[in-house]
């Protein structure tokens, strides 16, 4: 389940990798997507939170291993508006 760590930052990353989100009014910030299949959970614990993934401005990743960044083409889908 995702959760507040602290301030605006937030886990929303599966059981086994981690993606956080960081929250702010001028859009967010996800840091890692994941893997490919985790994208659809990281959508859904973005929304468990009351957030919306098309307010996603930034998504980025912390190195380019597939557990890290397979799910960044999905996540890209929901977030149209992030670069």
């Amino acid at each position: 389940a995702p959760l507040r760590l602290v301030g605006p930052v937030y886990y929303v990353g599966t059981a086994g990798l981690s993606s956080f989100l960081v929250t702010s009014r001028a859009g967010h910030v996800l840091i890692d997507g994941g893997s490919e299949e985790s994208a659809s959970q990281i959508a859904a614990n973005v929304a468990q939170l009351g957030y919306r993934m098309r307010d996603v401005r930034y998504i980025l990743i912390n190195h380019g291993h597939w557990d890290h960044a397979g799910g960044l083409a999905g996540l890209k889908r929901l977030a149209p508006k992030a670069v």
